[in-house]
C-alpha cells in the first residue's frame, strides 16, 4: 500500500477534451501506468481537469522535469508526486485577476516569464490564475505595476495571502466525511439540526473581491438561491457573506471542504448550528482583543510555522477574541510565544470557556509610530472605501414598501419591478434578455390606473439570488430603453437634496431625451416617470441640482422644473405627483381582485389551496360572443377570443392555450422538452394539431405509424428536427396527449379532409363549408359531403360549453427553460424537393401560403428554358436585381456550403470545426486566401468556406450569422451569395467618437432583425450600413443618437 502511495502522481492542467487514452499515451513514455483516474471532468467552474496516475515505479527527477516542460494539447501539464504536495506561497506567488475564458495558461506563462523564471501557472477558474516564480525578486518586479494588458483585458495583480495547494483536488477531497466526524475532530458542539441547515456564514472575503466571481466559486458546490454580503465587524479589510443553498447536502459539502481557497485567500465557512465546544482544550489558543487590521490569512500564516492550523473562529464582535486550533497540543503551547503578527501586537492565552468570555483591558494605541504594513493597509483601505463610495453614489436608493401586495407568492415569487421597458416585449423577450442572470418564470404588467398609458412590469425569478443580480443591471439598455430596476417589495427613496420634478412633459418627449438633457449638467442617477406629464430626475452630485433647476426645455419642448419639498418614495403622493401603489393596484377596494387595474401578460398560476374559491389572480381574458369559426395560429377559435401568447408574437386561442398546458404538464419531467424554447414547443405541437385538422387519416394511424409519418416530413410537417429530439416513449406520450385533448374539445366521429379543390364548379352550401382566413380574405372551400364531417369544425352549440370550460381552467405558471438548448440531434429530414407541398390542405394562414408561393416561384425560375434565361440577361441589370430581391429573403439553400467572413486571425481550421461542428458533420473547411482588413482592430481577418454533409445542417449553421467572436462580428451566409443593401430597408450609421462595428450592431439590433451589415469608407469616414429585414425598423433606427457604449452616433436612411 505504501508503494502505491509513493508512486501516485498528480497530473494537473489537463484539457477538458483530452481522453484517457491520449493522456496515457503521453505519460507512458516515462513509465508503466498501473492506475488512472480523472477528476473535475464535469466541473463547469474549472476550465481544466486533473488526473491521478499510478506508476509501477517512481519517476526520475529528469522525467518529471521533462513532463512539466512539454506541452500536451497546447497545455503545460503539472506533474507532482502526491507524497510531496506543493504550494503557492505568499513570497513566490501572485494572483492575476479580471481574466476571461479566452486567456489561456500559455498566454499567462508567455507574458510573465519576462519577469523571471516561472515554476508553475495554474488557472483554477476563467476569472483568475496563480503565477508562481522561482525567486522573490521576480515577484517584486511583477508587482510594480498592478494593471497590465493581457490579450485584450486589463489584468489586476495582487499578492497571495496564504499557502494555497497546487492540487485543485486531492485524492480525498474532504478531510472529514460527515458533520459528526468534523465536530468530533475539531471539538465542535454538534447539533443534529445542522444536517438540515442550508445557510452558511462565509468570512475573510477581501473587500475588493468581485461579488460575481465569488458566487461562481461558491456555486460549484450546488445551486445558490440567496446571497447577502456585509462588511465584517471584526476586520476592516474583509467582508462576510451569508450563502443559502437549495439543498442541505450542498451546504454540508461546502462546510466540509472548508477552508475554501479562493483568489489567494482562505475563506472560513461556519454553520450556525456548530460552534466551538465550551470544554477546555489544550490544542486551541485565544487571541485576546484581536486587531481589526489583522486578517485570517495573516493569522493562519503566522501559526502555520508551529503546526497545521485546523480551525479559526473569529465571530466575537464584543471582546474581539479569536480562537485558533492547531493539530497538536505542543504546537499550541509553542504558539503562545508569539507577540506580534504583521506588525500588530497580540495577546495569546490558552483556550478556556471562561477566558474566551473574559474581556481584556488594553492601553491606548501608540499613534506616533505605525508599522509599515499598517500604513500600507490604511492606504489600501482608503482606496477601497473611495471605490465603494463612488459605486454607492450611483446605486438606486430604496426602502421597504409595506404596501406591497403579491397575489400569489408561489407563482409570482422573487419579483423585480421593471420600468421603462419596450412595450412590445413579453415573457419570451424578458427570458432572453435576463437569461445570463436567471430564469424568468412569470410576468405581470401593472398600470397606475386603467387609462394610464405608462405601465411597469413585475417579473418573477426562480431564486432570490437571481432577482438580486438582475437589480444590479439598473440603467442597462433593453432595446433603446434605459431600464429602471428594483425589487418588487421595495420603493424608490427620492432624496429632495438630489431630485427635481420635471413637469409639462408630452408623449413626444422620451425618457432618454430627459436623461440626455440633464446628463449635460452632471451624472444622472435615474429618471422615474410613472406619468406622461411628470417625471422625477435624480442627480448623483448635490451641486448639480442647482444647475438642474435652471433647465428650461428638453429638446424643443419647454418644461417646468420644481423642487421636491419633502422626502418622497415610490408608493406615496407628494406635491401633486402620484406614485405607484402596488397594493392599491393589485387588490383595490370594491374591485374583483384588481381585474380592472392589473393587466397580466404571459402565463399565470392559480392560488395555493384555492381550487374551489375565486382565484386571487386574474382569470384568462373572457371570450366574447360567438362568431364564425376561423383558422388562426393555435387552431379553431372564435373571432375576438384570441389571447396574445406574447407581446408582438402570434395569437393563441384559448383551446391551443389549454392544449399547451396539458402537454407541458405531461412532459414536465422530460428534459428534451423542457430545455426547448417556448416557441419551439408551441410550433411542434401546433403543427401536429394542424395534421389532425387537415389530414383525414392521421388520427386513425397507430402511434408508430404517426411517428414514422411525422419524421418522414410528409404533407409539410416542418418541425422534424424538433420532434426527433424526443425519445420514442416521449413521442408516443406527446401524440397521445394531443390526440386526447383534440378529441375532447373538437368532438368524436370521423374527420374528413379540411378542404378539397372543387373542379366541377358545383355550388357549396353553408353546411359543408369552412371559413378559412387567408391574407385577411375569407375564402370558402368545399369539404367532404359526409354529415359527420360537417359538424366537426362548424360553429355548434357545443362550442359554447367548451369555451366556458376552457375559460375557467386554472392556468399553471410558465415553464422555465435553461438558457441553452440543443436544436436537433437528427439527420436531415430529406432533400429540398421532397419537402415541397403539393397539397393545398396544409395552407392554414397567409404566412404559410406566402412561403409556399415563394418556393414555387423559385422552382419556376430555376426551370425556365435557356432561351428565356438568355432573354432575361438582355434586360437591364437593375430590373433583374429587382426581380430577384422579391424572393431574396426567402431564398432556399440548395447547397451544403456556407461562407464565414470577418473571422479573427486567431482562428484556424480546427477552431472553425469546433465552433461550427455542433450543427452537423463538417466535410471540408477551406480558408479563403484573400485577407480583409477589420476596421475595429486594423488587423486582417480571415474567411472560411464550410461544407456540411446535408443542406439541412448548412441551414442550421446560418444561426451563427452576426455573432460576436473575440470582439469581431462574423458574417455567415450562403456560399457565393451576394447581398446588397435595399434603399427602403437600410440605414447608414456614423460615429463621432471611435468607430466600433460591434457597438453599433449591439445598439441598432434592438430596432429589428438585421439582415446584413457592412463597414465602408464614405467621404473619408468609416460608415456602417445596416440592412433590416423589416422596413419598419428603419424609422426606429433613425431616432437613435447614442450607442449603448455611450458614444454619439447618427443614422441616415439610405
Amino acid at each position: 500500500m505504501a508503494g502505491k502511495v509513493r508512486h501516485d502522481y498528480y497530473v494537473g492542467n489537463v484539457p477538458k477534451k483530452a481522453t484517457e487514452e491520449q493522456l496515457r499515451t503521453h505519460l507512458s513514455r516515462y513509465g508503466d501506468i498501473t492506475g488512472f483516474e480523472f477528476r473535475l471532468e464535469n466541473c463547469a467552474y474549472c476550465p481544466t481537469k486533473v488526473a491521478f496516475v499510478l506508476f509501477a515505479k517512481p519517476l526520475e527527477d529528469e522525467s518529471l522535469a521533462a513532463l512539466n516542460s512539454k506541452l500536451f494539447q497546447e497545455k503545460r501539464l503539472l506533474v507532482v508526486s502526491t507524497a510531496s504536495e506543493k504550494y503557492f506561497t505568499p513570497l513566490l506567488t501572485i494572483v492575476v485577476r479580471y481574466l476571461n475564458e479566452h486567456v489561456t495558461e500559455e498566454d499567462i506563462y508567455t507574458y510573465f516569464e519576462k519577469f523571471g523564471p516561472l515554476e508553475c501557472v495554474q488557472k483554477p477558474s476563467h476569472t483568475y490564475a496563480y503565477v508562481s516564480f522561482v525567486s522573490n525578486d521576480s515577484v517584486k518586479y511583477a508587482m510594480k505595476t498592478q494593471y497590465r494588458p493581457l490579450k485584450g483585458v486589463e489584468a489586476y495583480v495582487v499578492a497571495v495571502k496564504r499557502r494555497i495547494s497546487m492540487f485543485l483536488e486531492k485524492r480525498t477531497p474532504m478531510v472529514f466525511a460527515s458533520l459528526v466526524e468534523k465536530s468530533d475532530g475539531l471539538e465542535l458542539f454538534y447539533d443534529p439540526a445542522a444536517e438540515n441547515e442550508t445557510t452558511l456564514l462565509v468570512t475573510n472575503i477581501p473587500r475588493d473581491t468581485e461579488e460575481d466571481d465569488l458566487l461562481d466559486f461558491l456555486g460549484k458546490y450546488g445551486k445558490i438561491i440567496d446571497w447577502e454580503m456585509q462588511k465584517s465587524a471584526t476586520c476592516v479589510m474583509t467582508n462576510i457573506g451569508y450563502v443559502t443553498y437549495q439543498q442541505p447536502k450542498m451546504a454540508r459539502t461546502a462546510f466540509l471542504s472548508a477552508p475554501l481557497c479562493f483568489q489567494g485567500v482562505g475563506l472560513e465557512v461556519y454553520n450556525n448550528k456548530l460552534r466551538h465546544n465550551t470544554n477546555d482544550s489544550k490544542r486551541a489558543i485565544i487571541l485576546k482583543r484581536t486587531s481589526v487590521y489583522l486578517t485570517d490569512d495573516e493569522i493562519f500564516e503566522q501559526f502555520s510555522e508551529y503546526g497545521t492550523v485546523q480551525y479559526i473562529q473569529r465571530l466575537d464582535t464584543v471582546n474581539y477574541n479569536t480562537i485558533v486550533r492547531l493539530a497538536t497540543a505542543k504546537a499550541a503551547e509553542e504558539a503562545q510565544s508569539v507577540t506580534s503578527i504583521a506588525g500588530e501586537s497580540v495577546h495569546i492565552r490558552s483556550y478556556t470557556s471562561r477566558q474566551y468570555h473574559l474581556p481584556m483591558i488594553v492601553g491606548p494605541e501608540n499613534t506616533d509610530y505605525k508599522h509599515p504594513k499598517r500604513m500600507r493597509k490604511e492606504t489600501l483601505l482608503q482606496q477601497i472605501i473611495d471605490t465603494e463610495d463612488r459605486r454607492n453614489r450611483v446605486q438606486l436608493q430604496t426602502e421597504f414598501n409595506d404596501k406591497y401586495f403579491n397575489p400569489n407568492p408561489h407563482f409570482y415569487r422573487n419579483e423585480v419591478q421593471v420600468w421603462n421597458y419596450p412595450t412590445t416585449f413579453g415573457l419570451t423577450q424578458f427570458r432572453e434578455f435576463f437569461k445570463k442572470y436567471g430564469t424568468v418564470i412569470n410576468l405581470r404588467e401593472l398600470k397606475p390606473n386603467p387609462t394610464a398609458p405608462i405601465s411597469f412590469a413585475c417579473i418573477s425569478f426562480d431564486t432570490k439570488l437571481e432577482a438580486k443580480r438582475v437589480v444590479k443591471m439598473n440603467q442597462r439598455f433593453m432595446g433603446s430603453k434605459r431600464l429602471l430596476l428594483l425589487m418588487a417589495d421595495r420603493k424608490i427613496f427620492h432624496d429632495p437634496a438630489l431630485c427635481v420634478r420635471v413637469g409639462n412633459l408630452t408623449e413626444e418627449i422620451m425618457d432618454e431625451d430627459i436623461y440626455d438633457r440633464f446628463n449635460m449638467i452632471g451624472t444622472v442617477k435615474y429618471v422615474y416617470r410613472p406619468k406622461v406629464q411628470e417625471a422625477i430626475v435624480c442627480m448623483v452630485d448635490e451641486p448639480c441640482l442647482r444647475k438642474a433647476h435652471k433647465v428650461l426645455c428638453v429638446g424643443r419642448f419647454p418644461v417646468d422644473i420644481a423642487p421636491l419639498v419633502t422626502v418622497v418614495s415610490a408608493g406615496t403622493a407628494q406635491a401633486g405627483f402620484t406614485n405607484v401603489n402596488l397594493a392599491t393596484m393589485a387588490n383595490p377596494a370594491g374591485q374583483s381582485y384588481g381585474m380592472d387595474t392589473m393587466m397580466p401578460r404571459g402565463p399565470m398560476g392559480p392560488g395555493i389551496g384555492m381550487a374551489q374559491v375565486p382565484l386571487p389572480v386574474p382569470a384568462p381574458v373572457p371570450l366574447p360572443e360567438r362568431s364564425p369559426v376561423i383558422m388562426q395560429v393555435g387552431g379553431p377559435s372564435f373571432m375576438g377570443g384570441l389571447v396574445p401568447m406574447q407581446s408582438g408574437g402570434p395569437q393563441i386561442s384559448p383551446r391551443m392555450r389549454g392544449l399547451m398546458q396539458a402537454v407541458e404538464q405531461t412532459m414536465i419531467k422530460s428534459k428534451n422538452f423542457t430545455t426547448l424554447p417556448m416557441l419551439d414547443q408551441f410550433n411542434v405541437v401546433h403543427d401536429i394539431v394542424n395534421h389532425c385538422l387537415n389530414f383525414p387519416y392521421f388520427l386513425a394511424l397507430q402511434a408508430d405509424e404517426k411517428i414514422r409519418y411525422l419524421i418522414a416530413g410528409r404533407n409539410g410537417f416542418k418541425y422534424t428536427n424538433i420532434f426527433t429530439l424526443f425519445t420514442y416513449p416521449e413521442q408516443v406520450q406527446m401524440l397521445s396527449v394531443i390526440e386526447s385533448y383534440y378529441r375532447s374539445t373538437i368532438g368524436q366521429g370521423g374527420i374528413g379532409p379540411a378542404y378539397t379543390e372543387n373542379t366541377s364548379g358545383s355550388t357549396m352550401s353553408q353546411a359543408n363549408t369552412i371559413v378559412i382566413l387567408t391574407q385577411n380574405v375569407e375564402t370558402p372551400y368545399e369539404t367532404s359531403s359526409d354529415a359527420n364531417n360537417t359538424t366537426v369544425l362548424a360553429a355548434t352549440n357545443d362550442d359554447d360549453d367548451d369555451g366556458g370550460r376552457l375559460e375557467g381552467i386554472d392556468v399553471p405558471p410558465a415553464p422555465s427553460p435553461p438558457p441553452m438548448c440543443i436544436n436537433s440531434r437528427s439527420a436531415s429530414p430529406g432533400s429540398d424537393d421532397a419537402a415541397a407541398v403539393k397539397s393545398r390542405s396544409m395552407v392554414l394562414n397567409g404566412a404559410a401560403q406566402r412561403l409556399r408561393e415563394i418556393a414555387l416561384k423559385k422552382r419556376q425560375l430555376d426551370s425556365e428554358p435557356a432561351d428565356e434565361a438568355t432573354n432575361a440577361s438582355d434586360q437591364p441589370s437593375g430590373k433583374r436585381r429587382r426581380k430577384r430581391s422579391k424572393i431574396d429573403d426567402s431564398y432556399i439553400l440548395d447547397d451544403n456550403r456556407i461562407y464565414v467572413s470577418n473571422v479573427p486571425q486567431e482562428f484556424n481550421d480546427r477552431s472553425i470545426r469546433e465552433l461550427f461542428g455542433k450543427y452537423g458533420n463538417i466535410v471540408l473547411v477551406s480558408e479563403q486566401k484573400r485577407q480583409i482588413l477589420n476596421p475595429n482592430s486594423n488587423q486582417n481577418t480571415k474567411g472560411f468556406v464550410i461544407q456540411y454533409e446535408t443542406n439541412y445542417q448548412a441551414i442550421r449553421a446560418l444561426d451563427m450569422h452576426l455573432t460576436i467572436l473575440l470582439g469581431q462580428l462574423i458574417r455567415v451566409d450562403q456560399f457565393k451569395k451576394q447581398y446588397k443593401e435595399r434603399s427602403d430597408h437600410a440605414v447608414s450609421v456614423t460615429c463621432t467618437d471611435k468607430y466600433s462595428e460591434v457597438a453599433i450592431y449591439e445598439t441598432f439590433k434592438s430596432c429589428g432583425d438585421v439582415r446584413f451589415i457592412w463597414t465602408r469608407v464614405i467621404n473619408g469616414q468609416e460608415t456602417c450600413i445596416i440592412d433590416y429585414k423589416d422596413r419598419a425598423a428603419v424609422q426606429a433606427a433613425l431616432k437613435i443618437t447614442y450607442l449603448h457604449s455611450g458614444g454619439r452616433c447618427k443614422a441616415v436612411a439610405m
